[in-house]
């Protein structure tokens, strides 16, 4: 259950995120300036596991995270999905994060749907549980998860996003909407078990990687500080 959209500008991109998850869940800790070999990032961190679901690096990276429940097989990762986000925090493009993805075994992961963005790419990676599958993206999309009543949430909410302008203003107001209803169904999801626990927003522009969070349902919590890193000219 969560909710990704993003958009493409002459500067760079712009990405959105929703996060659901039960309510019995721990929430994330608040995103901070973090390092993995010397590479800084910004990422809020999952107490429980100490991975991640989303993050952006110095060189214009950024890695989400969601769920996927049409795919579900028999297998029980015994590693945290969070953690592969995490171990992909220092590469520099998508292609060397495609080479640490390949380098894993996968098979000790849940099934789950990646996105890698840069500057001018975006690429999707579905692990199904047997099949790992690499999909280019289009620039302005979205891309949405649901453990209940799946094709009438996601029907709903793509129908939505499509008459949804996709600047920054436009799919801020997406994340918060509750059509049709204040329910499973809005992109803003509020069921008994579950519901939005945070959004996240990055930008990345010509000098920097900007994250705002909320913690808790963007109907209804503010926008958090805005981080801030400096990017670095590739290697």
């Amino acid at each position: 259950m969560c909710t990704l959209t993003w958009g493409y500008s002459t500067d760079g991109y712009h990405l959105h995120f929703n996060r659901d998850e039960s309510r019995l869940r721990a929430r994330g800790t608040l995103p901070s300036l973090q390092s993995q070999n010397d590479v800084s990032f910004l990422a809020p961190t999952d107490p429980e596991a100490q991975g991640t679901w989303i993050l952006c690096n110095e060189y214009g990276l950024s890695v989400c995270l969601l769920n996927n429940y049409v795919d579900i097989t028999s297998i029980d990762g015994i590693r945290s999905r969070g953690l592969l986000v995490r171990d992909l925090s220092c590469a520099q493009t998508i292609d060397e994060a495609l080479s640490r993805i390949r380098a894993e075994n996968i098979s000790h992961y849940s099934p789950f749907d990646a996105f890698l963005f840069d500057r001018t790419a975006v690429c999707e990676i579905s692990w199904n549980g047997q099949k790992l599958a690499l999909n280019p993206m289009a620039q302005q999309s979205f891309k949405s998860s649901s453990g209940v009543d799946t094709e009438n949430v996601l029907h709903g909410r793509e129908q939505q996003f499509q008459t949804t302008l996709k600047d920054i203003p436009s799919l801020r107001a997406y994340h918060r909407s509750h059509l049709p209803s204040k329910s499973s169904y809005s992109v803003c999801m509020h069921r008994e078990d579950a519901r939005t626990q945070s959004y996240t927003e990055i930008t990345i522009s010509k000098d920097a990687a900007t994250m705002l969070y909320t913690d808790g349902p963007p109907c209804s919590t503010p926008l958090g500080n805005e981080l801030s890193l400096p990017l670095t000219t590739r290697s």
